[in-house]
């Protein structure tokens, strides 16, 4: 009794060794250098956020992107199509 004909592929031993061309192998290259060159960006910008103190405190840093024009908690900005209760 042989395996079910789907499962030939996997049951035969394959002929032919795998090669890679130069092709496969750039691919493979740029992929790594990428992922070398933004992994390391990433460490560097995390490395230098903790030694310039970015995370000393959340609460002061949270704030900075308000003003008194715009304040905390007060909606200003709006989709064209959606009202405010009283308008």
């Amino acid at each position: 009794m042989s395996a079910p004909r789907f499962l030939g592929a996997l049951t035969r031993p394959r002929s032919k060794a795998l090669r890679m061309t130069i092709d496969d192998f750039i691919v493979y290259a740029v992929l790594f250098g990428s992922v070398v060159f933004f992994g390391g960006a990433a460490v560097l910008a995390l490395a230098w956020a903790v030694r310039d103190g970015q995370f000393q405190n959340f609460e002061r840093s949270s704030r900075t992107i308000f003003d008194p024009h715009e304040p905390v908690g007060q909606l200003t900005d709006r989709f064209p199509d959606i009202r405010r209760d009283g308008e």
